[in-house]
């Protein structure tokens, strides 16, 4: 036993084993009193030998292990001493010291020990890996540099030096990205411009471990989106001197202004309007000029009007104007006339689109634009949708596409003058169609539309293409455009068209679809009939929305007044038209604390006053205007106890609009002067009939001050601003000027009543004075019934009032109170 002399004394003991030997023995001595071997891989494979330990010693030992082995995972040999594996290894049990013990083959008393340390080396069995093998953010242009994009973060099952991660980028837009080796953190290198850089980037991440015996690496391929801001004003386009004929009729049509945005959805959207010069025209939406009141030449030759082009549907608001010139012209009286009333021609079927068929030509006897003719090609007849004029003013008639098949083709054509109103004549144009073409597939549609709802899952049967009747022709079809993202496959022996990727309306919305078909070689001749176009329009599926946060916590003092503003919850849905319309609200009975705003998510205050404490609560956010589905978010709400008492409350010679847009000034020039944190309370301006006694706007500011999260007592901060008034003083007159005046209030009637608070005294009172004439009725009433029945029945002298009438005095001495106070103001 061993004992120290400390207090209180502790001790421990051993047990020590003495062996006595015969005289002409020897203990077996091992070769070294501890063996270190080389350490082994947690891989290492049973009947793996470890080490071999040897004794000093003349006579004959036996080996065997004693101690250490608790797992049993090694085995020594009785007679050579080699330790050996048993089993596989787990490198968490490890190292482990092993007792050996070498004993006289027949003395079992006379033997040696030694120790054995036996270590295991964790090998790097697992590469990191990140969640997603891929991942999608979204950075808006402008945005600072060095702007935090994302947080990547790989695990890696591996303990300790193998499990140690670093980050880099392996390929990728390395110029406008860096990542933070040790915390995964993705940054941009560069501010982003929407409308003149790339909107698409693409870079892969790895996490590479400190493994042993080699280093591991996990990749995660990151894309990211450049988001469109309001950044750009409209801008017109070079508009042309436009002319109106007199007396033209309200609601004629003259010209077009347009504008152009160089930004994208909501920040191009574009409303345009006549700032002056508006009397005699009007402009639409989509800058279509037309006559409000029609023109006189003999009063005006020449009209100006200033067209403005306002982006005013997202912040900030950009406006841009130009001059429109419009020349008011004279009356047309003479139409043209065709030098023919028919005209013939003949064309190749399988002639190319441009092919020129003939010509037409029509004389007008006005001078001027009145004088100039411009031919048309009237759309009533069918064929006419494989012909053009190529230019109004020469009457050259071309094709415009292949034509469909041989025959007699009748198209009608007109002559107008540019007169105003303009008068016209027309002329038929018989077109004899020469069949001489081989055989060419040809498609019983050309243009095609089809709707296809999102989220359908690969193949889906799009639409199945065909051709007319062939001649027992093979017909292979094959996709020339609009599949380079191979989002379809079209089968090509039966023109059948299926999705490859989930379609997803968020992502794209139309495609266009271009599919050739193919005849034999021996009759393949490209007359453009075998293409057809698929227009697919994807329709959006309502998805439900998601908050930005799981939860929201605000704190707020339990003297905070009715509609004070809490925390604002944002909630987003990426579906478009009424599937995109949020509307919030609570999800349990109406709070009798808070209420929610439905349109823009505010939590305000319904009423807090003594209470303190955390409150919870639940608000969802419904697509399709409040009717669709829901996305729920928790709002805790902490109550802070304060005192009116501890309330201070300064005037300012301000408007109480004006101070309420400067509110933060205010209040950061107040924290300055305090060194304490200003907490607002209400702001509320000077009443009405104190207004009318007073020259200048007056408004209350009321607040509460904290050190540390505790409330200042009103006297003390009052003192402090007291002492800072001039630095006050100085900072009011950066914010509102130099005549601004500030006061510290002492007394809480020198702040007016809000507008709620005038209302609620207002119904008070004439709620008191109702009350007080029905009981002064009831009461005067009652004393004539008394007087009247007091003979026949003398114990109505006790009679008792069994009617109770709840606070009407309390109500009267309230109204005699609020009569008195607006005396006072």
């Amino acid at each position: 036993m061993a004992t120290d002399y400390g207090t209180p004394q502790l001790s421990s003991t051993a047990k020590v084993t003495v062996m006595i030997i015969p005289r002409n023995l020897e203990m077996p001595v091992f070769s070294a009193e501890l063996y270190s071997p080389q350490p082994l891989s947690e891989k290492t494979q049973p009947d793996t030998v470890v080490m071999q330990a040897h004794v000093f010693y003349t006579s004959t030992v036996m080996y065997s292990i004693q101690s250490g082995n608790d797992n049993d995972y090694f085995t020594m040999d009785t007679f050579s001493g080699v330790i050996k594996t048993k089993q596989a290894l787990d490198v968490s049990h490890f190292p482990a010291i092993l007792i050996i013990r070498a004993t006289h083959s027949n003395q079992s008393l006379v033997y040696g020990e030694a120790k054995v340390n036996i270590t295991v080396v964790d090998e790097n069995d697992f590469p990191p890996v990140f969640p997603n093998s891929s991942v999608t953010v979204f950075v808006k242009e402008n945005e600072n540099a060095s702007l935090q994009v994302l947080r990547l973060n790989a695990t890696d099952e591996d303990i300790g030096q193998n499990g140690e991660l670093r980050y880099a980028i392996l390929s990728g837009d390395e110029d406008y990205f860096r990542i933070d080796a040790l915390t995964g953190a993705l940054h941009t290198k560069v501010s982003f411009d929407f409308e003149s850089d790339p909107v698409q980037y693409q870079i892969v991440v790895y996490a590479e471990d400190n493994g042993i015996p080699e280093k591991k690496r996990g990749y995660c391929t990151v894309f990211i989106s450049i988001t469109d801001i309001n950044d750009n004003p409209p801008v017109f386009d070079s508009v042309p001197l436009m002319t109106v004929r007199e007396n033209t009729k309200a609601g004629i049509y003259i010209g077009r202004v347009r504008a152009t945005d160089k930004d994208t959805g909501d920040n191009a959207f574009i409303a345009y309007n006549i700032t002056e010069g508006g009397e005699d025209f009007s402009v639409d939406d989509y800058g279509n000029i037309t006559v409000k009141r029609s023109p006189d030449y003999e009063d005006k030759i020449e009209i100006i009007i200033t067209v403005t082009a306002t982006n005013n549907k997202t912040v900030p608001f950009y406006e841009t104007k130009t001059e429109v010139r419009i020349s008011v012209l004279d009356e047309n009286d003479n139409p043209p006339l065709f030098t023919k009333n028919n005209y013939t021609a003949r064309v190749n079927l399988t002639s190319p689109a441009g092919t020129l068929v003939t010509s037409v030509a029509a004389t007008d006897q006005d001078t001027g634009n009145n004088a100039v003719v411009e031919y048309y090609l009237l759309d009533h007849e069918p064929e006419s949708k494989y012909f053009i004029i190529e230019d109004m003013l020469k009457g050259t008639i071309m094709t415009i596409r292949s034509l469909p098949h041989p025959g007699i083709y009748e198209l009608s054509v007109e002559a107008r003058d540019r007169g105003y109103p303009a008068r016209n004549s027309s002329a038929r144009v018989t077109v004899a169609v020469i069949d001489n073409s081989p055989f060419q597939p040809h498609f019983n549609q050309s243009e095609i539309s089809v709707d296809v709802e999102e989220n359908t899952g690969t193949e889906f049967l799009v639409y199945t293409f065909s051709v007319l009747d062939t001649p027992n022709a093979h017909v292979s079809y094959t996709i020339r455009s609009g599949n380079e993202l191979d989002h379809f496959q079209l089968n090509p022996n039966t023109g059948a068209l299926y999705t490859s990727v989930n379609l997803d309306f968020e992502n794209f919305s139309k495609y266009f679809i271009t599919v050739e078909a193919i005849g034999p070689l021996s009759h393949a001749v490209r007359d453009g009939k075998n293409i057809a176009r698929l227009t697919i329009l994807v329709k959006d599926v309502n998805e439900v929305p998601k908050f930005s946060q799981e939860s929201y916590s605000a704190s707020i003092f339990n003297i905070a007044p009715y509609k004070s503003p809490v925390v604002q919850v944002r909630a987003f849905d990426q579906d478009s038209g009424v599937n995109g319309l949020l509307e919030y609200s609570l999800t349990d009975s109406q709070s009798q604390e808070f209420d929610v705003d439905g349109s823009t998510g505010e939590i305000y205050v319904v009423s807090v006053e003594g209470k303190t404490g955390e409150s919870a609560f639940k608000v969802q956010a419904k697509d399709q205007n409040g009717k669709g589905l829901a996305a729920v978010t928790t709002v805790k709400v902490t109550l802070v106890s304060s005192s009116s008492d501890d309330v201070v409350v300064i005037s300012i010679n301000q408007a109480v609009n004006n101070v309420e847009k400067k509110k933060y000034e205010v209040k950061k020039a107040l924290e300055k002067a305090l060194g304490w944190d200003v907490h607002i309370i209400s702001i509320n301006g000077i009443s009405s009939k104190m207004r009318l006694a007073k020259s200048n706007e007056e408004t209350f500011f009321t607040f509460l001050a904290t050190d540390n999260d505790k409330i200042m007592p009103s006297e003390e901060v009052k003192s402090k601003l007291e002492s800072s008034e001039d630095r006050i003083q100085a900072d009011l007159e950066v914010v509102f000027g130099e005549d601004v005046v500030h006061t510290v209030k002492d007394q809480f009637e020198d702040f007016a009543l809000s507008s709620d608070q005038t209302s609620v005294i207002v119904l008070s009172v004439l709620l008191a004075l109702t009350i007080s004439g029905f009981v002064a009725f009831l009461v005067v009433t009652l004393l004539r019934n008394r007087k009247l029945k007091k003979e026949s029945d003398p114990y109505k002298d006790t009679l008792s009032f069994g009617i109770s009438y709840p606070n009407v005095f309390q109500q009267t001495e309230h109204q005699e109170n609020m009569k008195n106070t607006e005396e006072q103001m």
